[in-house]
């Protein structure tokens, strides 16, 4: 996804909320090749999340360890 259209989904609580708006967002219905663009934005995304997830969980137990 383009950096500078990150902050528009970043709050989205969960994947289909990311998946939802970014659908309502770009697809008019006229041109299925954007739904391919969407999905291959969205594998990328799910990526990303995986790899987040992976890194967790934190090992900070305190705020001294922050």
């Amino acid at each position: 996804m383009d950096p500078t259209l990150i902050g528009n989904f970043i709050r989205c609580p969960t994947a289909k909320g990311v998946w939802d708006s970014i659908a309502i967002t770009f697809f008019d219905g006229s041109d299925t090749s954007q739904v391919y663009d969407l999905e291959k934005y969205y594998m990328e995304l799910q990526g990303l999340w995986r790899e987040i997830d992976f890194r967790r969980p934190n090992p900070m137990e305190c705020s001294i360890d922050i």
